[in-house]
């Protein structure tokens, strides 16, 4: 029939509203497709003439009983009404967010291309680690490593941890990438250079990082003019880096030495003897 000004947008839909039996003039139990709470809930028609229910059937679940069963050929169906369904079409622009479920729009909703350019963004707290998941090591040299002349020396007295997030340290003086977590790191180390006997005299000492047991160009070298007769009890100098590194790939703290006397010398133990290490961005 029409409607008068705006055609209403909801309607019914039934999802399998009808269902046909064959009637043999003796069988008075049917078995439903779909359950009903109560007779009211279908219409049934023998010899498409609806009958009144509760009187002439029952019904509970998905069995239908009638009080007298219908002849041999009759047209003989149901129609389950409470298989019908409203839908309703809102008109465009016209769901507010009053009317959505707090937290029930999931990532999986959101467009992949979504761009937030020209928008005006507020109040939006971003998840810890969202893009660039943090990594901190900071280490100190619980013990000390001797230092040959001319040769560059792992220092592997590093294995006291002050930090270390994610278990990248070795507790020695190995850095490992943890999967997953391939990126640019920012890597410095600071040693105390110990040279303790007089005419022993520091001419040079370096530091270098190298990545995968190879030397890099991360390097630091200081010159020194001793007089050849005085002691020197230390000298910190500091190597700062920057490594794109993958996961799986090492980072090591070495040093190197040359004194007046071509004696041993060693990188001693303390606060003043540290490695730091932090992932800064991440990379595919």
């Amino acid at each position: 029939m029409p409607f008068l000004g705006t055609t209403p947008t909801q309607g019914f839909v039934g999802a399998n509203p009808k269902q046909s039996f064959t009637a043999d003039g003796s069988t008075t139990v049917f078995t439903l497709t779909n359950p009903v709470a109560s007779a009211n809930d279908l219409e049934v028609f023998v010899g498409n003439v609806r009958q009144e229910p509760t009187a002439a059937y029952s019904a509970a679940g998905t069995t239908l009983t009638m009080t007298e069963a219908p002849d041999t050929g009759l047209n003989f169906y149901v129609i389950n009404k409470s298989q019908a369904q409203v839908t309703t079409t809102p008109p465009d622009g016209s769901v507010s967010t009053a009317k959505i479920v707090n937290n029930a729009v999931t990532m999986g909703k959101l467009s992949s291309a979504l761009s937030f350019t020209g928008k005006t963004i507020s109040n939006m707290t971003l998840p810890v680690e969202t893009d660039i998941e943090t990594l901190v090591v900071n280490v100190k040299a619980g013990s000390s490593t001797a230092i040959s002349v001319s040769t560059w020396t792992h220092v592997n007295g590093f294995n006291t941890e002050i930090i270390d997030n994610r278990n990248a340290w070795d507790g020695a003086g190995t850095f490992t990438v943890p999967a997953g977590m391939g990126g640019v790191y920012m890597a410095a180390f600071t040693s105390e250079f110990w040279f303790n006997s007089a005419g022993n005299d520091p001419t040079a000492i370096a530091q270098m990082w190298y990545v995968n047991n190879a030397q890099t160009n991360n390097y630091n070298r200081a010159y020194y003019n001793g007089s050849g007769n005085t002691a020197i009890g230390g000298t910190s100098p500091l190597l700062f880096g920057i490594h794109n590194l993958s996961a799986g790939d090492t980072l090591k703290p070495y040093c190197w030495q040359q004194n007046s006397g071509n004696q041993g010398a060693s990188i001693e133990n303390g606060m003043q003897t540290q490695v730091y290490i932090q992932r800064i961005s991440g990379n595919t």
